[in-house]
C-alpha cells in the first residue's frame, strides 16, 4: 500500500491535470510553481515541495484530537469506524493522537468539548468526523463556527471539490475549517470512505497550515499564501 503522503500527492496531481484540461492551456508548470485550481470559491495552492517525501509532509510535533459525532454511535447502535480510521491516518503522518471522543449530535456538547480542548492547550489539530450533512441533527458545522475565531475555507472547499469528482453527493457536506488560538479545527464527513479520501487530499497541506498558524516557517520552505 502506498504511504498516505504519496497518495495525497497523486490526488493533487490528478486534480491539477483536470484543471489544466478545463482551462485548455496554461503557461505555468503546475508542479514547479504555486498555482490556483478550482473555481473562485475553491482555491488551493500546490507546490513543487509536495514532490519531496519525509519530514516536510509529516506532523511529528503535532498533538491531534479525533472527535466522532454520531447519535447512533454514542448510543452504541453503530460501531464507530471513522474515528479509529482517522486516528490511524493522522498517526501515519507522525502526529500524536492525545485523545479521542465520541459525542452525540448535540451542539452544546460539541462546542463545550472543542472550547475546552483548545483553551486548555491540549491540541494543535482537532479533526471531527460526522454531523456535517443537511439533516436537522447535523450540527457539527454550527458548533465549529461558534468556536473558531478565523475560518480557513479553502480546506473545507477543497474537500467538497475533490469529493464531487468522486460522487456528486459530496457537495451536501457542510463541513467547515477554522482556527481558534493556535489550533486548527477541521470537519470531515462521517463515512470511513469520505474520511480516507479527505485525508488523502489534506495530507500534503496540513503540515504547512499548522506551521503557519503558529507563525512558524513551513519545513523545507513550502509555499505560503
Amino acid at each position: 500500500m502506498k504511504p498516505t503522503t504519496d497518495i495525497g500527492v497523486a490526488v493533487l496531481k490528478e486534480q491539477i491535470t483536470k484543471s489544466q484540461q478545463t482551462l485548455n492551456e496554461t503557461r505555468y508548470n503546475p508542479m514547479s510553481v504555486c498555482e490556483w485550481f478550482g473555481s473562485a470559491h475553491q482555491v488551493t495552492y500546490v507546490c513543487e515541495k509536495f514532490e519531496k517525501k519525509g519530514a516536510d509532509n509529516r506532523l511529528e510535533r503535532t498533538r491531534a484530537v479525533v472527535i466522532t459525532v454520531s447519535d447512533k454511535g454514542f448510543r452504541g447502535e453503530r460501531q464507530d469506524e471513522s474515528g479509529p480510521l482517522l486516528c490511524q491516518l493522522v498517526t501515519e503522518m507522525g502526529a500524536q493522537v492525545v485523545s479521542t471522543h465520541l459525542l452525540p449530535d448535540e451542539q452544546e456538547q460539541i462546542v463545550s468539548l472543542l472550547s475546552c480542548l483548545v483553551d486548555d492547550g491540549e491540541a494543535d489539530l482537532i479533526l471531527t468526523t460526522g454531523g456535517t450533512g443537511p439533516s436537522p441533527r447535523d450540527v457539527t458545522p454550527e458548533a465549529t463556527r461558534s468556536v473558531i475565531e478565523r475560518e480557513m475555507p479553502g480546506l473545507a472547499e477543497l474537500l467538497r471539490w475533490d469529493g464531487y469528482h468522486r460522487t456528486p453527493f459530496a457537495v451536501l457536506s457542510r463541513g467547515v475549517c477554522g482556527i481558534r488560538g493556535k489550533t486548527l479545527i477541521l470537519n470531515l464527513p462521517g463515512s470511513p470512505k469520505a474520511v480516507r479520501e479527505g485525508m488523502e487530499v489534506l495530507t500534503p497541506l496540513l503540515p504547512a497550515a499548522l506551521a503557519l498558524i503558529k507563525n512558524e516557517t513551513p519545513i523545507d520552505g513550502l509555499c505560503t499564501p
